[in-house]
């Protein structure tokens, strides 16, 4: 008796190492439409399967090598505070002076 394929129990969205658009997506913390982008740029690899579009897990990974490396700076989530805090000041200076 042979065990079951471990196919089986794998989601319809995922099979050998491949990945539908929005599970590419949801997996890399990027919207759909940007996967979408990616793809039309060029810098993603997607391939058709009828009427799915699937990035097999070698071009998910060479998709994440070719990412640009992160500065310290931009990689800092307090910078994006910083700025938000600022706006933030700038309007209630605005409403302050006769708003």
């Amino acid at each position: 008796m042979t065990p079951p394929r471990a196919a089986a129990g794998v989601p319809h969205e995922e099979h050998d190492g491949a990945l539908t658009v929005a599970r590419f997506a949801l997996s890399h913390s990027i919207s759909r439409a940007q996967a979408y982008k990616e793809i039309a740029a060029g810098r993603l690899t997607a391939r058709k399967v009828g009427s799915r579009t699937i990035i097999t897990s070698e071009d998910a990974a060479a998709w994440r090598r070719a990412l640009p490396k992160a500065t310290p700076a931009a990689a800092s989530p307090r910078g994006h505070h910083r700025a938000r805090q600022r706006t933030g000041e700038a309007e209630a200076e605005g409403k302050a002076a006769g708003d």
